[in-house]
């Protein structure tokens, strides 16, 4: 990939956001980052896989799998790029993924491993407040939801269970 095409890829992502051309280019020259293509149907990752890398969707759409623990229901779910594989899974509790992602179209994909994250966390003060702000929006979300009213109406209480159990509100959902 040419070096301008890859400065445009990485700040397709909000956790660039914010980099300086001069932060942009060191981080492009002193970071590992692996590039690869997988061909549609192909998985990239599986639920329960250990998660030592994030995985950056750079083109094309990805399936993203979902079972319930006790695998009496499984959602499905169509995404597209730019999309980060569960960044949240690099660190905490649980280092596994909890879905499978399967290319549904032909995909490209930059991956970084766990050492070189902390290290530019540590390097770029801006890329390590946009996660810091992922992550806890992500949590307020999560924490708002347990307040949040029941309906009675068994159609939105069908379209809120899926809500919040996808990744994306919008886009093809399947059971």
């Amino acid at each position: 990939m040419a070096l301008q095409i890859i400065y445009d890829k990485i700040l397709d992502f909000p956790v660039f956001q914010g980099l300086g051309k001069m932060d942009l280019a060191d981080m492009v020259e002193k970071t590992k980052f692996y590039f690869h293509k997988c061909e549609r149907g192909e998985v990239i990752v599986r639920n329960g896989e250990e998660c030592n890398n994030l995985h950056f969707l750079l083109q094309g759409k990805v399936t993203c799998v979902r079972s319930s623990d006790d695998y009496g229901y499984v959602l499905s779910e169509d995404l597209p790029a730019p999309l980060i594989f569960q960044s949240e899974s690099l660190f905490g509790h649980s280092q596994y993924f909890t879905r499978d992602y399967i290319a549904a179209t032909d995909v490209s994909l930059m991956t970084l491993d766990k050492t070189e994250v902390l290290r530019f966390l540590d390097r770029y003060p801006i890329v390590r407040i946009n996660i810091i702000n992922q992550f806890a929006t992500n949590v307020q979300k999560l924490s708002s939801l347990a307040w949040k009213h029941q309906s009675a109406d068994v159609e939105q209480r069908i379209i809120d269970f899926i809500v919040l159990h996808c990744l994306r509100p919008s886009g093809r959902k399947e059971k």
